[in-house]
């Protein structure tokens, strides 16, 4: 090899170790030891690591760790990424590996020549990738095999949704029309409703975070692009009456398309940033948890437009923010509220400084709640909506019947002998 390929090499290797021990965190569970920048601490073994580039890499790629999901922040050379077993016959695991570069046995100036290889394992094939030459050339490899895990780990397609799996059992449901503001046209309705029915039904999923791509959350219904509404109001030979029949099945058929959040056993956390107007309120009501950024703001829009709100708002907000004289003045005058007001009234209950960290907080929380008794955290969520729209003792009636049966559910015994050991319960998929 000549000179100048080595000194490529030195330099690419360099810019690589600064580059990834400079990203935070280091890994799924590698954070910085205040006050000791020599350390790093790792929340998943509970022990300390001599912060140096080889010792990370040798500890992330530990046997212990390998079924484990990272997060799709962790730096790409040591992502390990999973695909969904429903779409393949075998689960792979694609790993980037860099061998320790301060081994001058192993390596050429600390990175081997290129070069795939595929290892049986327990749960499939493992495809090693051993990274060379120019950072642009792997990092181009690293991003496509990336792009292609995460696409096959969902299992979801939808054109107006982006779904994501920010962590095992957690789904991300992104609002994904940035250039409409999110508005819901007539291809939002299907596919909210056909995405919330399938994620009711999925063993992989416990939580559920609903957010926006672009610069605002959703900018409600979509006046330009709405079959529907068009259909529905247009004029044709049917009688009045018949019309009406066919106004109010379009209507029901909108209502279900919120409702199915709502129906949904796993526990939905919105993360609301900027502009949420007329229909995102109907559609974040449903949710169980609002969070959102300092500058979101919120809106009954209906009125402004002739309408009364009819997916739920004027049931629904009410019943969430316990002041009907409050709530009244924000739907007959469709008035903007800001995050303070929303927060202060009771509408979200958390105020982040911006997307970032607001989408950082709903998937910690959602990931604090995954990892409890999905019988539990079900039975919790379907109670909780049953005794809001009934009496007391009718909910006392309906959680004793329902606990009869589930009180029967191993995982009481799990989470009390884990409990007593001081240790994490794992419970079974649901």
């Amino acid at each position: 090899m000549g000179k100048n390929g080595k000194e490529e090499k030195k330099r690419y290797v360099q810019r690589f170790r600064q580059e990834w021990l400079s990203m935070k965190p280091f890994s799924e569970w590698l954070h910085e030891v205040p006050g000791d920048s020599q350390k790093a601490y790792c929340s998943f073994c509970k022990c300390e690591i001599i912060a140096k580039f080889h010792q990370l890499t040798k500890h992330s790629e530990a046997k212990k760790h390998i079924n484990a999901i990272p997060d799709q922040t962790v730096p790409l050379p040591l992502a390990k990424l999973l695909t969904n077993a429903e779409t393949n016959q075998k689960s792979q695991e694609y790993t980037i590996k860099v061998r320790n570069p301060q081994s001058e046995s192993d390596t050429h100036n600390g990175v081997e020549e290129e070069n795939h290889e595929e290892e049986e394992s327990e749960d499939g094939i493992y495809i090693v990738e051993r990274i060379e030459g120019q950072a642009q050339r792997s990092l181009n490899k690293v991003i496509s095999i990336q792009a292609k895990a995460m696409t096959s780990t969902t299992g979801y397609e939808f054109e107006t949704l982006k779904i994501t799996s920010p962590k095992q059992f957690i789904k991300n449901v992104e609002l994904n029309r940035p250039d409409k503001r999110n508005a819901m046209n007539t291809t939002f309705w299907k596919d909210i409703y056909n995405c919330f029915t399938k994620l009711s039904d999925d063993p992989d999923c416990r939580v559920i975070v609903l957010s926006g791509a672009g610069k605002m959350f959703t900018a409600g219904l979509d006046l330009y692009e709405n079959e529907i509404f068009k259909s529905l109001l247009s004029s044709d030979s049917q009688d009045s009456s018949r019309k009406s029949f066919k106004i109010l099945k379009g209507i029901q058929e909108l209502q279900e398309s919120f409702n199915v959040i709502e129906k949904c056993p796993k526990p939905v956390i919105a993360a609301v940033h900027n502009g949420c107007i007329g229909g995102g309120i109907d559609m974040i009501a449903c949710c169980d948890m609002r969070y959102c950024t300092q500058d979101a703001w919120f809106q009954i829009k209906e009125v402004d437009i002739g309408l009364a709100a009819d997916l739920g708002t004027l049931q629904r907000f009410p019943k969430i923010i316990g002041n009907d004289s409050l709530y009244r003045e924000l739907a007959y005058t469709g008035r903007k509220f800001d995050a303070e007001e929303a927060k202060s009234i009771g509408f979200v209950s958390r105020i982040l400084p911006d997307k970032n960290t607001l989408l950082e907080a709903a998937i910690l929380i959602a990931e604090q709640i995954a990892s409890k008794s999905p019988v539990a955290v079900q039975g919790i969520k379907v109670n909780s909506v049953y005794s809001r729209d009934h009496g007391v003792y009718q909910g006392l009636e309906y959680m004793a019947t329902w606990n009869s049966t589930m009180l029967q559910s191993e995982d009481v015994g799990k989470a009390v002998s884990a409990a007593i050991q001081k240790e994490t319960p794992v419970f079974s998929k649901l």
